[in-house]
């Protein structure tokens, strides 16, 4: 009796001894995972940063290229209009003045614009049915040819008001600017446009 109590004391001291065992195996396994973790969060967070290092590195060198692509000119004429595109048809952005700063970002030559052209001197221009007289242009404003036959040229143009003006004047009295560069333009205030070369002064 004494020895059947001696084993079940025995068996019962085994018993405890494996579940402590088990129960430190068990802790040295969750240690383990939390070290794993660990080491992969630290991984994620040192690859975020090395990701971000690249990125502001590629944004500093665009911003050196764009800076080095640009160049200082100024304006070379006054109330000198700068266009959506590079057309006297598109739209107006703003005017410029004589001496403003600017930064050249591009040009573009046209290839046969012939009906545009640069007004020689100052020209009235009129209603196109009433014939009465709408505003006038002083000398250097693009205006639109409308139609040519080396004598006379019809002519139009679209003031800021809206107002269209037709005038018919000699051949003589136009420059025509086939062929001439324009300018895409950046202006100390961020706008940006197109303008004719004969008005940039590098």
């Amino acid at each position: 009796m004494k020895l059947h109590a001696f084993y079940l004391i025995l068996f019962s001291f085994l018993i405890s001894c494996t579940d402590s065992t088990l129960e430190q195996e068990k802790l040295k396994l969750e240690q383990e995972k939390l070290k794993l973790e660990r080491e992969k969060l630290e991984k994620e967070k040192n690859g975020s940063n090395t990701d971000l290092k690249e990125d502001n590195t590629n944004s500093e060198e665009t911003k050196s290229k764009s800076n080095q692509s640009s160049r200082k000119a100024k304006i070379s004429g006054t109330n000198v209009n700068m266009r959506s595109d590079h057309s006297t048809t598109s739209a107006l952005v703003t005017q410029l003045n004589y001496g403003d700063v600017v930064s050249i970002l591009d040009q573009y030559r046209p290839n046969g614009n012939y009906d545009e052209a640069l007004l020689k001197s100052e020209t009235n221009f009129y209603d196109e049915y009433s014939g009465d007289y709408v505003f006038s242009l002083v000398k250097g404003k693009a205006v639109k040819v409308i139609s040519n036959d080396d004598e006379k040229c019809r002519i139009s143009f679209i003031n800021d008001k809206g107002k269209t003006g037709f005038a018919s004047i000699s051949a003589s009295q136009l420059e025509f600017i086939s062929g001439n560069v324009w300018y895409n333009i950046s202006t100390a205030s961020g706008k940006k446009g197109w303008v004719l070369e004969k008005y940039i002064k590098e």
